[in-house]
């Protein structure tokens, strides 16, 4: 009885394993995009500037996409589809049931002639936070004002520019709301389509982001100029390295200071130690090469400066 109940548990375990690979495997980018859905507006095809051209850019991209009936006209929203993972202790399999997700991103696509109207009458801002009250607090909202600048063109003095600027920027400071001046199809379409790769993106970049900010190092992206060290193999090079990343620090100033100090720990100590901290490394001489008309010179009193400033300074804000 008991060695059924072990293999049942071993065999549900390695299921869970399986179920959350398959959860980090479709936030990746390159297949998180296969699980997002755009949903536009019906309205917006009805708007001379958008028509069908919107989703001409989304369908040669791969972008799905679905026209419908928004709660707000003229708008464009995001659903992700997500593998809801089941387990059945009954007959110990993994069963997959597909749940819709709607991102917390709205674009509203205003008409330049919607926009010109609600500037003349002073409530653009009125009428952005009326959208907002139907969502909850995280939302993020952007409008896209379509053919403003063509408009404008065949309409001269329909509004003032002050006016204009006036009202975007009440809707940013008051509302939150950012805002984009479009003038073509292609161009709304390509909007549609960078939003929909950054929103479907986040999951993954979120996660990457909190992973590193547990972590008490710096990971880089790449091994450029990395040290290995092992066994206390290298640890030389790698001192030599850090100092070398300082500003103004070259190779013969970098073998100079190590010459005198081998290790961080001892500079750091001679600086403790000294009564003229920053002067410490000033008369240390740089040979600049062999031979008989090789020169010398010194580190100096501002690079000394500095190179203390780094080591000694307990100040975070303090530029070096």
């Amino acid at each position: 009885m008991s060695s059924n109940i072990d293999k049942n548990k071993k065999k549900l375990d390695r299921l869970e394993k399986q179920a959350l690979g398959e959860n980090q495997r479709i936030i990746k980018p390159g297949e998180c995009m296969k699980y997002m859905t755009v949903e536009i507006d019906s309205g917006c095809l009805s708007v001379e500037l958008l028509g069908t051209s919107i989703t001409s850019v989304l369908a040669t991209n791969q972008i799905q996409y679905k026209i419908r009936s928004n709660l707000i006209q003229h708008s464009v929203i995001w659903k992700r589809t997500l593998p809801q993972n089941l387990i059945s202790s009954s007959q110990n399999e993994l069963q997959l049931s597909e749940k819709i997700v709607q991102e917390k991103v709205l674009l509203l696509l205003m008409p330049a002639k919607d926009f010109i109207q609600h500037v003349k009458s002073k409530s653009l801002l009125n009428e952005i936070k009326t959208i907002q009250q139907m969502f909850s607090s995280d939302y993020t909202f952007e409008l896209m004002i379509c053919g403003l600048k063509s408009y404008c063109t065949r309409n001269r003095g329909a509004v003032g520019r002050t006016e204009s600027e006036f009202a975007l920027s009440e809707i940013q400071l008051q509302a939150n709301c950012c805002h984009r001046l479009l003038e073509s199809s292609e161009e709304v379409g390509q909007v549609i389509q960078q939003y929909t790769k950054s929103i479907a993106e986040r999951p993954y970049k979120e996660q990457k982001a909190e992973k590193y900010e547990k972590e008490n190092f710096y990971l880089g992206n790449d091994s450029k100029d990395c040290v290995r060290v092992q066994n206390g193999i290298g640890l030389s090079r790698l001192w030599q390295q850090q100092l070398i990343k300082l500003p103004n620090v070259t190779l013969e100033i970098a073998e100079a200071i190590i010459s005198k100090y081998p290790m961080p720990i001892l500079l750091v100590e001679a600086l403790e130690k000294s009564d003229s901290k920053e002067t410490l490394l000033a008369d240390l001489s740089i040979r600049r090469a062999g031979g008989p008309l090789t020169t010398n010179r010194r580190i100096g009193n501002e690079l000394s400066r500095k190179i203390c400033n780094l080591f000694m300074n307990e100040d975070p804000s303090s530029n070096i």
